[in-house]
C-alpha cells in the first residue's frame, strides 16, 4: 500500500473512530429564588445572591447536586437538587431558623446491613455512599419529620423519621428481610450502663467505650472527663465534626427503586 492510500486508511480509521463517541447530554441550569445577599453554594461554587431573582448556576450537569444557603444570623439550609438534561430546576429555600436556635437540633445515628449502601436525606442535604462498618452519624438535625431513602444494588428502603427536641435516634436498615428497625433505646440503655461502670467502678474500658458513643451523639460526657490519655476527637474514630451537616457526595448513582 503506498504512502498517500495508507495516509488516506489511516484518517478514514480515524473518522470511523470519532462517530462511534457517545453524544454527551446537555446541562441544566439551577435557580435559587433567595434575597439579596443570601449566599448560595452548589457543589461547592459559590454564589451571592444580588436581587430578589436570586442566583442561578449554569452548565451544571445532570444529576444530583448538593446545595447550602447561608444568610448572616441564621441556620444554614441544606438540599438535594436534581437536575435533568437541558432543563431549569428552581428551588425556593425554606424559612430561616434563627443562628442561635439549637434547642431542637438532634442526631441521627445510621448502619445498613450489608454495610455497602447510599443514603439520601433531601431535607438534611444529604446523598452519601457508605462502604464501612462505622454508622453514619449526623448531627445538629433540626426537630421535625425527615424522609430518609436507603439504596443498595438490589433495591430501595423509604423511611419517615420523626425527630424529637434533643433526640438521639438510631436507625439500623437491613436490606435482606426489608426491615428498618429503631434501636434508639438500645444504644441509650446500652450508653447509660458504660457510664454507670465507668463512673462506679472507674472501669477504663467502660470510660473509653462511653465516651466515643456520647461523642458519636454530639452529647456532654462525664466518662470523657476520666479518660486522659487521648483526646474526644480521636477516641471518636469516624464520628463527624460540628460542621453544618454532612457532605451531600457521592461516586455513584441512586439504583433503581
Amino acid at each position: 500500500m503506498g504512502g498517500g492510500a495508507l495516509t488516506l486508511f489511516t484518517a478514514a480509521l480515524a473518522l470511523m473512530g470519532t462517530g462511534d463517541a457517545a453524544p454527551q447530554a446537555p446541562s441544566g441550569f439551577v435557580q435559587v429564588k433567595a434575597d439579596a445577599g443570601v449566599e448560595v453554594l452548589l457543589d461547592g461554587a459559590q454564589a451571592v445572591a444580588e436581587d430578589l431573582h436570586g442566583v442561578t448556576f449554569r452548565d451544571v450537569a445532570p444529576g444530583i447536586h448538593s446545595l447550602v444557603a447561608r444568610r448572616q444570623g441564621a441556620q444554614a439550609q441544606h438540599a438535594l437538587i436534581t437536575v435533568e438534561p437541558g432543563q431549569v430546576t428552581v428551588h425556593h429555600l425554606a424559612p430561616w431558623r434563627p443562628e442561635g436556635d439549637k434547642a431542637g437540633e438532634s442526631t441521627l445515628i445510621l448502619q445498613t446491613l450489608p454495610v455497602d449502601a447510599i443514603i439520601s436525606a433531601p431535607s438534611l442535604g444529604l446523598h452519601k455512599h457508605i462502604k464501612g462498618d462505622e454508622p453514619l452519624v449526623l448531627r445538629k438535625v433540626p426537630a421535625g419529620t425527615h424522609k430518609l431513602t436507603f439504596c443498595n444494588d438490589y433495591k430501595c428502603i423509604d423511611h419517615r423519621v420523626e425527630v424529637h427536641a434533643r433526640d438521639i435516634v438510631s436507625l439500623l436498615v437491613d436490606f435482606d428481610p426489608g426491615e428498618i428497625r429503631d434501636e434508639s433505646a438500645t444504644f441509650l440503655a446500652h450508653l447509660a450502663r458504660l457510664t454507670e461502670r465507668c463512673l462506679g467502678d472507674d472501669d477504663g474500658a467502660a470510660c473509653r467505650q462511653a465516651c466515643t458513643l456520647t461523642v458519636m451523639a454530639g452529647r456532654p460526657s462525664p466518662a470523657c472527663a476520666r479518660v486522659e490519655a487521648e483526646e474526644p476527637t480521636n477516641i471518636a474514630g469516624s464520628a463527624k465534626d460540628d460542621g453544618d451537616s454532612v457532605p451531600a457526595t457521592s461516586d455513584r448513582a441512586l439504583p433503581l427503586p
